[in-house]
């Protein structure tokens, strides 16, 4: 999907999610969503993406717009991708709060940048991700060592 700029709803809407949106949905494709085929529908939307968090829909004038999902629309989508049927229904797409909002997102993004800027930004990581090698660990290293050699 190629945008001009991202911006987040100013109200709430609903989507109509029909018979014919859950019979030609497919399911784990959030493109193609039974939710994505209701709000292709509207006249003004070229492209739409709707997944578990977020809902994605792009108008004719390139603009993108972005709302979050209601708990009842998460639970229906959820249901689709497992192959469940989900019945015909109005589902709302809420404006964007806290930290699911644009603003604090590129704000934390921004910090970010500037401490990879300043060559002090250190990923978050764990042993258990497989981010770091067993190396960095050398206490949990010692530990299993001694462990193995007990056994």
């Amino acid at each position: 999907m190629k945008y001009k700029t991202l911006v987040d709803i100013d109200q709430p809407f609903d989507i109509d999610v029909k018979k014919r949106d859950i019979k030609t949905g497919v399911t784990g494709n959030a493109n193609a969503c039974a939710a994505a085929q209701s709000l292709l529908r509207r006249s003004d939307v070229i492209a739409a993406k709707v997944t578990r968090s977020t809902t994605v829909y792009i108008t004719a004038d390139g603009v993108a717009h972005r709302g979050a999902n209601s708990g009842p629309l998460r639970t229906a989508i959820d249901a689709f991708d497992y192959g469940v049927l989900i019945h015909p229904g109005s589902y709302i797409v809420e404006v964007p709060e806290g930290s699911d909002a644009l603003p604090y997102i590129e704000a934390k993004n921004e910090r970010r940048n500037q401490r990879i800027a300043a060559g002090t930004y250190v990923p978050k990581a764990t042993p258990n991700n497989g981010h770091m090698k067993a190396a960095e660990f050398p206490l949990r290293t010692a530990r299993q060592s001694l462990a193995k050699s007990k056994a």
